[in-house]
């Protein structure tokens, strides 16, 4: 009943946020291979901007009218995607968790997700998380940032909380980052350049 922007239903939406410089947002499916080059990609992107961004990651899943979640790619994609949300529960600072993200992107259809959970990070504290009612309270939680946003494609990237653009190469991401942030130092390196097709999962 509140106008607009004040109204709950609304604040989440790309027309009602404030923007925050330095920040960037990644919204993936964990097994999408689009995704997942994008995932890589951010490792040589956060070294390019030594400590000057910040990033999260999100994950898109479809929340079904009875409250379930489906992934595009099936049920082991929505159990990679809870372990990676685990990892970044108990391993966020420094941003240690991206350590099991970038392991598990290099192999992203496999399951055998245990060898990547390794030295700081503990497969029995991610294992516990992820299959019980945690993990999923974690997914749920972590989806509504992209069904505010109305993100259904992966990867789909966020700067500064208001800006939306889809890249999945190093170049194409700083590009992306140093369009709404040009005096940051980093925007003068010339970073890799995948030769693959661009391209996306979901809509």
């Amino acid at each position: 009943g509140k106008i607009d922007c004040q109204d709950p239903t609304c604040k989440g939406k790309l027309v009602c946020r404030q923007e925050k410089k330095r920040e960037l947002r990644a919204f993936v499916m964990s097994q999408c291979p689009y995704g997942a080059m994008a995932v890589l990609a951010m490792k040589e992107v956060l070294k390019n901007f030594k400590g000057q961004i910040d990033f999260d990651l999100h994950f898109i899943v479809e929340r079904k009218p009875n409250g379930k979640f489906e992934a595009m790619h099936g049920a082991s994609e929505m159990a990679e995607n809870i372990r990676q949300l685990c990892a970044k529960k108990y391993y966020k600072k420094k941003n240690k968790y991206l350590d099991y993200v970038w392991c598990r992107a290099r192999d992203y259809r496999s399951n055998n997700w245990q060898p990547c959970a390794k030295g700081a990070i503990k497969a029995k504290v991610i294992g516990k998380c992820s299959t019980g009612p945690e993990g999923v309270q974690l997914l749920a939680d972590d989806i509504k940032a992209a069904e505010a946003l109305g993100i259904s494609a992966s990867p789909t990237l966020l700067a500064n909380n208001i800006h939306k653009f889809n890249a999945i190469s190093a170049e194409d991401v700083k590009k992306g980052i140093c369009k709404v942030n040009p005096k940051l130092a980093g925007c003068k390196n010339t970073l890799s350049k995948t030769q693959a097709p661009a391209g996306a999962c979901g809509n």
